[in-house]
């Protein structure tokens, strides 16, 4: 019983911390929002929007819904946990060259230049989130729900002040590109920080 009562308790309080998160991050999106979008085009919003379904498509592809397995897997061996980080870092490097090499038949298809500059950089979002999966994996399995919603929301304010701080500068759609991968890398930064788990050597052949 006493378990049982740590386990929903656990639960609840992983809950409550989500929707804190959810909802600060929410207020803070909209300000930084309202100050960037009064100093980019419109032109600016559409580049970012094929873009990102583009990068959309590529996070589903490079997890594979391996992540998931190893959350839902009762003992992962170490092996797993390897094999999974290096398919998803390899994945998110070769799904980057290829969008690279898309992005400017993309850019000529909506007459759209900028696209083809703006592409190589903000695609560098695949492998930067790749980094962090196995570390957000093995919290969320450990119920560390209250430290996975403070990172997400340190990554959310240091990504809108850096967009805010390069809209004000007039770097226009930059500043877009600047808000998604400050908060990719910062949010990948902080899960190797506060996680131990480092991929090693391993003679462990996954079982995924």
């Amino acid at each position: 019983m006493a378990a049982e009562r740590q386990l929903v308790e656990r639960v609840a309080s992983g809950v409550a911390w989500s929707i804190a998160e959810k909802v600060g991050s929410a207020l803070l999106q909209a300000v930084v929002s309202i100050v960037v979008a009064n100093r980019i085009v419109p032109m600016d919003m559409g580049i970012m929007a094929v873009l990102t379904v583009f990068i959309s498509l590529a996070q589903l592809v490079v997890d594979s819904g391996f992540s998931q397995t190893l959350i839902r897997k009762s003992e992962p061996s170490e092996g797993d946990y390897v094999a999974v980080f290096r398919f998803n870092i390899l994945s998110s490097v070769a799904l980057y060259l290829l969008l690279t090499a898309v992005a400017p038949f993309v850019a000529s298809y909506y007459g759209w230049p900028q696209l083809a500059t703006v592409a190589p950089v903000l695609f560098l979002s695949l492998p930067l989130n790749a980094l962090g999966v196995i570390q957000n994996t093995m919290m969320v399995r450990d119920m560390r729900f209250a430290e996975l919603s403070t990172m997400s929301f340190i990554s959310i304010v240091v990504s809108g002040l850096v967009a805010i701080a390069m809209a004000v500068a007039g770097m226009g759609i930059w500043a877009l590109v600047g808000q998604r991968l400050s908060s990719m890398a910062t949010k990948s930064a902080l899960l190797w920080w506060h996680s131990n788990w480092r991929p090693r050597k391993t003679s462990t052949q996954g079982s995924l």
